[in-house]
Parts: structure tokens; sequence; C-alpha cells
């Protein structure tokens, strides 16, 4: 029979070289979870100052996460309106009514935001076509919009992929053990 490894394992051979790096902060790109990466930082004794997060982080398991382990700064960005901030944003609130109407207690992640900012833009896109409804006049339609918000979800973005380009605008929020906290 083989070793069991706990996905921790994994990780430490980048946080030691980190450690004996001198390395103050670090951003993963890919994962869906930063627990194991923690703990190995935490099994090692590495303690970075910070981290910075991408968008995939903004999700109830890295709270779950920062409650449970010895957790460094951290902050994850988000190019969209986020979902703690809704009582000042008319359509993020409306999101919130929608996903949890239909789904009581649904998490609020990133992917939601992409998930309601493309359903919206199909919405919009199949409504401009009328009776001529196929999925070349959609996607003709969808292109079009060159200053796309998805209602002021986002900042406007041109949604044509022949002109799309990253996002200029970001927002931070903080991890904590309570929740996301915007960092102004």
């Amino acid at each position: 029979s083989f070793p069991t490894r706990r996905s921790s394992d994994l990780y430490r051979p980048y946080v030691t070289a980190a450690q004996q790096a001198g390395t103050q902060s670090w951003q993963q790109i890919s994962a869906q979870d930063l627990t194991p990466l923690i703990t190995a930082a935490n099994n090692v004794g590495w303690k970075p100052t910070w981290m910075i997060e991408n968008a995939q982080f903004y999700d109830p398991k890295t709270i779950k996460a920062a409650q449970s382990t010895n957790f460094p700064t951290t902050y994850i960005y988000l190019s969209h309106w986020p979902f703690e901030l809704a009582n000042q944003n008319p359509t993020v609130a409306q999101e919130i009514k929608i996903l949890h109407d239909a789904v009581p207690g649904a998490p609020t992640t990133d992917f939601t935001a992409l998930a309601f900012s493309a359903w919206t833009l199909w919405a919009k896109s199949a409504t401009e076509c009328g009776d001529n409804l196929t999925q070349d006049c959609v996607l003709q339609k969808a292109a079009q919009n060159s200053a796309w918000t998805s209602g002021g979800m986002y900042p406007a973005h041109n949604v044509n992929p022949a002109n799309a380009h990253a996002i200029p605008c970001i927002t931070m929020l903080k991890v904590t053990p309570n929740g996301f906290v915007y960092d102004k």
C-alpha cells in the first residue's frame, strides 16, 4: 500500500524554499483552497507578512480557513462590486435576492458575479434578437457591448473578444475570520 499524503505536504517544498529565500509575501495563482498552503507554511514555521490572492478565493472556504488556521494577513482582489457592499449597490442587492430566493443560503462568490454577468448579457442580447433568436445573433449582439457593466456590478468594459482587455479597476477585500472586509 502507498503512504497517504496530506495535501499540505504538496506545498511543503514551495513554502520551505520561500522561507529559505526570505520571501515576505505570496500570491497563489491556482487552487481552490488556501488551507493546504497555510498548513504547510505553519508546519515549517514560515510566516509571510502578507498574501494577495485572486478572485477564485472569494469564497466561504477562505473564511473557514482563516478561522481554523494561523492565517497571515491576506487580501483578495476582485474586478466586480463585492457582495459585502450590496447595501450600496442596488444591482448587487438584487442579485443576492434572486440567488437566495432560488437557493436560500447559497454562497456568493466570484463565480456568482461572473454567472450573473453572463446571464444578463445573454438575456439582453437574446431580447435584442427578438424573433431571430439564434446563437449567431446572440453572440453578435453581445459583442456590440463595448461598455458592459452588468447593471453596475462591474466597471464598464468591452466584452467583444476582438477588443476585450482586463478590467483596469479592482476592489481589495481583507480576509478575516468574520468574513471579507472591504479595504478602501
